[in-house]
């Protein structure tokens, strides 16, 4: 700012470039914040889905071997398990439980990213099969 009468050099002052970098200080702060959030969400979304894929595979596993389909894999029937999909390690368990209602089966598949202990599922899938009489 140049005061009338002076005959210097125009510019900002000290004061003028403190507020200016303060307002660019706090606008950083909040795109930062922003984007540190998207991608919290993103990676969380990432192991909902590959978690999701993994008890669908075992799921449709459930339920050829509820349809008394026999496939010649490894790991095809078995309750416990380790499989190796988008760069991760994801354990996963199957818990079946007879229902009330009979040729009713409730199938639990429960999913974990990495070691997991007892509770270190993060995922659940529910499903019910029917056995015809």
């Amino acid at each position: 700012m140049i005061r009338p009468g002076s005959q210097g050099v125009g510019g900002f002052t000290l004061v003028e470039s403190a507020v200016a970098l303060l307002i660019v200080a706090i606008a950083y702060t909040a795109v930062s914040t922003a984007v540190g959030q998207f991608v919290d969400q993103r990676s969380l979304l990432m192991e909902r889905h590959g978690a999701h894929r993994v008890a669908w595979n075992r799921m449709m596993d459930q339920h050829l071997l509820n349809l008394g389909v026999k496939l010649d894999e490894p790991r095809f029937g078995e309750n416990t398990g380790v499989v190796r999909m988008s760069g991760r390690q994801w354990h996963w368990q199957i818990l079946r439980e007879q229902t009330a209602t009979r040729g009713m089966v409730r199938v639990d598949v429960r999913v974990g990213i990495g070691v997991v202990d007892e509770d270190g599922f993060s995922r659940n899938l529910t499903g019910f099969l029917v056995r015809e009489l």
